[in-house]
């Protein structure tokens, strides 16, 4: 089941608490008053629910509970949103710079009342996410709004749990001035389990020992992807769930293309020790950190691999000289590779296998860290798509205006309808091109505007989108 709710020029609400702008009869806050400004997303995100036929025989009332489908009284929900970073580094005048980089908290807002809905005063909701290591969580709940959802709910009454953003991370990166810290944190909310996935893993049957993910310690990613043993570190958070409502930020991606269902879910790792990135070498040798031999790149990716050691030790000047000898090496990279490192263009052939097993082991491991035959939980994906980023995604994407939101309730079928409203032709999306090869291609996909109807969208009907530049010029659609 999928949806594309488009609606142009529309924008994201100014009203300091998200509040809908309309008295709905289902609305559950009302005592708390309205938003005396337009609120573009909960209109839309309501008309969505509605279109998809979601509890019909009750719309209009104040009984009506779309999520009632995939949600019931007593679940444990985990709302996933994409909180990449707590800054973006390119300028926007006119713009909050994060809007084109993480789930905007008005679409959050709307999702938890929805939620609350469904639950009926039984149950828990989680919300968090394990950003890159560097991020500082706490200025990115200040900054990004988020603050503002916790605020409105800790004065409500009745409510099945507190509102809470939560760190899912279990170690960080701590920079003061050219200082890099590596530390674990003392107090997490939530443990993990090391689930291993053996032979259902995209790396099984691959060599390991060149397995990389910047700024970690190789020691424990190529260990934990060694023949039958193939582990990711999944939250708690996670395997508590009966349902995840997933809430991404589609955007361009340099390591994997496109951001969408299924890359978000990286984001429910504690440890990111196990979520190989790219392999070390040229492609020509085997490698995909970049496309040709460069005995000048190789140097310095071996730095890096000490460095790293340096940081799991604790020892940051040491680090920190390690780093600045490692740069030292730049003047010396051939221009042919035409500054594509770690990882970061259309040969990437490791992140795809990280994503897919990430989501294998979500949908199939049960709440003690064990594999089961059966899936385990349910998820429902949410595309916050009112404004997506582009080119230099996904630390430092441009702002690319779109004006909708997209629903499925199977990751890979959002991802494809994501896809082709990007203007990328999914066969060079490796992630979703893999997801797809054992099932039927051919999906059908609606929307309240006829020009994003049918089984394939018109390359002239889609948004364009301008790919990271180690993507540019393959991942688009030719027709």
């Amino acid at each position: 089941m999928n949806f594309f709710e488009y609606a142009h020029n529309s924008q994201y609400p100014r009203d300091y608490y998200y509040r809908p702008s309309e008295d709905y009869p289902e609305y559950p806050f009302k005592k708390y008053g309205l938003s005396e400004t337009n609120n573009d997303v909960y209109r839309m995100i309501r008309s969505l629910f509605y279109e998809l036929g979601l509890d019909k025989e009750h719309y209009g009332q104040s009984d009506w509970n779309p999520l009632g489908t995939y949600i019931t009284p007593g679940d444990t929900v985990l709302i996933k949103p994409n909180l990449v970073y707590h800054h973006n580094h390119k300028n926007f005048p006119d713009h909050n710079g994060l809007e084109c980089m993480v789930t905007h908290p008005s679409v959050i807002r709307c999702v938890l009342d929805y939620i609350m809905i469904a639950l009926k005063g039984e149950g828990k909701i989680i919300i968090g996410d394990a950003p890159v290591q560097e991020c500082i969580f706490e200025r990115l709940l200040d900054v990004g709004g988020y603050r503002r959802i916790e605020k409105f709910y800790s004065q409500a009454e009745g409510l099945p749990c507190e509102v809470r953003f939560v760190d899912f991370r279990h170690s960080i990166m701590k920079v003061y001035d050219e200082i890099h810290s590596q530390q674990i944190r003392k107090q997490t909310e939530f443990g993990y389990k090391v689930v291993n996935i053996g032979e259902e893993s995209f790396f099984y049957g691959k060599e390991s020992k060149r397995l990389r993910i910047t700024n970690f310690d190789s020691k424990e990613t190529i260990e934990g992807h060694t023949g039958k043993v193939q582990q990711y570190c999944i939250s708690d958070a996670c395997l508590q769930a009966d349902v995840i409502v997933n809430l991404p930020k589609p955007k361009t991606h340099r390591l994997a293309g496109m951001t969408g269902a299924l890359k978000n879910m990286i984001g429910i790792s504690a440890r990111k020790e196990y979520l190989p990135h790219y392999t070390m070498g040229a492609q020509e040798e085997g490698g995909d950190a970049y496309p040709y031999q460069d005995e000048a790149r190789e140097q310095q990716y071996k730095l890096f691999d000490i460095r790293n050691q340096y940081y799991k030790e604790g020892n940051e000047l040491k680090a920190l000289e390690i780093t600045k000898e490692a740069w030292a090496l730049e003047k010396y990279k051939k221009t042919v590779n035409n500054g594509i490192d770690f990882g970061a263009w259309k040969g990437n052939d490791t992140i795809w296998r990280t994503v897919l097993d990430m989501n294998h082991a979500i949908f199939y491991t049960n709440r003690s860290g064990e594999m089961k035959e059966r899936v385990q939980r349910k998820m429902i994906t949410i595309g916050d798509m009112i404004v997506c980023g582009d080119d230099e995604g996904p630390l430092t994407p441009d702002y690319k205006e779109v004006g909708g939101i997209l629903f499925a309730d199977d990751p890979v079928e959002f991802d494809l309808f994501l896809c082709q409203l990007m203007g990328f032709e999914y066969t060079r999306v490796p992630v979703l091109y893999n997801a797809l090869a054992k099932r039927e291609k051919q999906q059908v996909f609606r929307s309240n505007d006829r020009r994003f109807c049918g089984e394939k969208i018109d390359k002239k009907n889609s948004f364009a989108f301008a790919p990271q530049k180690g993507w540019r010029g393959f991942i688009e659609r030719d027709d």
